[in-house]
């Protein structure tokens, strides 16, 4: 989940009346609450200060919240002490402590500061009744202050960000907001609880179209650049799925850019990227797999029979338990030297001022404009072509030069007019996700055919376990098939004539 807004409530509101006006309204529903304390953790050796972090745990008897923040933000004040005389074992549950040992590869965690907190989750809905973002209404008093401000956040749910933005700013309009108050009063706001990294969300880069192609693609590949490093903590910390999710992203959009421009680098750094970045995408692409995995797990419960309940759950433990080996694989290869490698050839890279291999100083909207057209008129050879959705490794092929097309259009859109870019975006869009449904559900079927065994083996009775599957794998292969028999007309549209006039008009036409 990601931080889309952020206000603060007039603090004579009082933080009950505020959760309760939240939960009059028809589109909030209540979920949890907790009026406990906040620990502020750390290792013994302040690893996670020393980096700018801290693991923040909110607390009352039935729950307990982990996050990982920044520490920079946190004024903790006379509350610091090594002598607070436990470990954080003794406020976490088993599972919790041992997720978090590993995750930061330490043997002990402390208290290095805490603070009295009440908390309520919220769920937001839209039109349609569909869960779209967490409402979080927070008061936190230093003991200083007799009123201490409220503040309400609102967190986007994944894929939901565009309707979450849209319910923030209708709740904006049914608060007492204190508009005099910043996210930044030192009066008892809790200073520490923005999203780790506000930086790593995508952002334009600052590209112009007077730059050189070799200016402009390193101003580019240093922004991404930048993602990776930023999502770093927070993949080895496992305390959000985004991280590595932009993680992912922004090596994806590196990719595209060095397979578009690979005359800008010398042979013998372009052999290297080439092998790395390729290396990067497969360690970090088995753990992305069961995250879209887990994040389907509510709506299989809700569709599975009710039978298959404990089964289901012996499923979801198996797939959290492949996914911790996943983690811990990833952070080995991350922990590895050719990872540091890798990354000090790149920061290497990114100090001189442009690149400046072959086609360096052409103007960069006509270089831009030429690689966007070249991979869309490959991408329309290959649905031209027989039998383009006749294997899934077409479609797979298909799906990632694709994800290329999308990533060189995000990369260079402030050249080129706005409105006639979103189009274009939008119809390549519903082209990647009906190829996204189709390859996930090929990824979880061989997933599931692979391990079958190995999960039977586990079990005193796997007969249930054994028809769950059995139920799953036809449920999977015939969704598959349905969108595979309708997914000729999505092809046939993307490759259509209008579009590709479209296509040439915005891209060939600068070229």
């Amino acid at each position: 989940m990601r931080e889309i807004a952020h206000y603060l409530v007039h603090g004579a509101t009082g933080f009950d009346r505020t959760c309760a006006a939240l939960s009059a309204i028809p589109w909030i529903e209540p979920c949890e609450h907790i009026d406990g304390v906040r620990h502020y953790l750390d290792t013994s050796h302040r690893t996670l200060l020393h980096q700018g972090l801290v693991l923040e745990c909110d607390r009352d008897p039935a729950t307990t919240r982990l996050a990982l923040r920044r520490s920079r933000r946190l004024h903790l004040g006379a509350a610091w002490s090594d002598d607070i005389p436990r470990s954080a074992v003794d406020i976490l549950d088993a599972d919790a402590r041992q997720f978090v040992f590993a995750a930061i590869r330490s043997e002990r965690l402390i208290v290095i500061g805490e603070r009295a907190a009440r908390v309520a989750w919220l769920e937001i809905r839209d039109a349609k009744d569909r869960p779209v973002a967490r409402a979080v209404v927070q008061q936190f008093n230093d003991g200083l202050h007799a009123s201490t401000p409220i503040a309400v956040r609102i967190y986007a749910l994944p894929g939901r960000r565009t309707a979450a933005r849209d319910a923030a700013e209708r709740l904006r309009s049914q608060l007492p907001l204190d508009e005099t108050g910043t996210p930044m009063d030192p009066h008892g706001i809790d200073l520490a609880s923005a999203n780790l990294p506000a930086a790593v969300r995508p952002r334009v880069p600052a590209v112009a179209d007077s730059d050189e192609t070799g200016v402009a693609l390193r101003k580019i590949l240093t922004t991404n650049f930048h993602v990776i490093t930023s999502c770093e903590p927070g993949i080895e910390a496992d305390l959000d799925t985004e991280f590595l999710h932009d993680f992912r992203i922004a090596l994806r959009r590196i990719r595209s850019l060095f397979d578009a421009f690979r005359p800008l680098f010398d042979t013998r750094t372009a052999g290297l990227l080439k092998a790395d970045l390729k290396w990067l995408n497969e360690i970090s692409g088995g753990r992305r797999d069961l995250d879209v995995f887990l994040h389907q797990f509510p709506e299989l419960q809700r569709t599975t029979p009710r039978r298959y309940a404990d089964a289901l759950e012996q499923l979801r433990d198996f797939i959290v338990t492949e996914r911790e080996y996943a983690q811990n694989r990833l952070m080995q290869e991350i922990a590895d030297e050719r990872y540091r490698v890798f990354m000090a050839d790149w920061r290497s890279l990114l100090e001189y001022p442009r690149l400046t291999g072959e086609g360096y100083d052409e103007p960069v909207t006509a270089a831009a404009a030429a690689s966007i057209w070249k991979t869309y008129r490959r991408i329309r050879k290959q649905i031209r072509a027989p039998r383009s959705s006749a294997s899934i490794d077409a479609l797979h092929a298909l799906r990632k030069d694709c994800k290329k097309l999308r990533y060189q259009i995000e990369s260079f859109r402030v050249l080129f007019p706005r409105r006639r870019l979103n189009r274009a975006v939008a119809e390549l869009k519903q082209l990647q996700d009906i190829l996204g449904a189709v390859c996930d559900l090929s990824v979880q079927q061989t997933f599931l055919v692979a391990r079958r065994e190995q999960m039977l083996e586990r079990l005193t009775d796997p007969t249930s376990m054994a028809q769950l599957l059995e139920t799953l794998l036809h449920r999977y292969a015939a969704a598959e098939a349905k969108l595979r028999r309708n997914i000729s007309t999505d092809l046939e549209r993307f490759a259509s004539k209008d579009v590709a006039r479209r296509y040439r008009k915005l891209f060939a036409s600068a070229t």
